[in-house]
């Protein structure tokens, strides 16, 4: 068991089936990367369909009106500081438990505590 396993429990839209066909094509959960990557190739294709061709400037106004349910969580490139087109992901936190991973934050995840009994 690795820690990069991906859990299809998170509540997010294709989620679970992500998870299932990739376990039925290669007989082994997913790790996360693969999952933001195959977040990351949804989000460029509704970029690229939205914008109005593809020029800089057209792909830059098509990334800033992005607003995309994931399997990874939604995806919105907003502004702040002096950082421009930023996703913010919630952070999730697990736990090993019975060699299983195990979601404790945030609230809304939690499958479990972080304390142990």
């Amino acid at each position: 068991m690795t820690a990069a396993l991906w859990s299809p429990r998170l509540p997010y839209p294709g989620a679970t089936d992500y998870y299932d066909r990739y376990v039925e094509r290669y007989k082994e959960a997913p790790d996360y990367h693969g999952a933001e990557a195959y977040a990351a190739v949804l989000v460029a294709a509704d970029v690229l369909e939205r914008a109005e061709s593809f020029t800089p400037e057209a792909t830059r106004s098509a990334l800033n009106d992005t607003n995309l349910e994931t399997l990874f969580g939604q995806v919105r490139f907003l502004a702040y500081d002096k950082f421009e087109r930023q996703n913010n992901t919630p952070t999730v936190v697990l736990k090993v438990a019975d060699s299983k991973f195990e979601f404790v934050w945030p609230e809304n995840f939690a499958a479990t505590s972080l304390s142990t009994p």
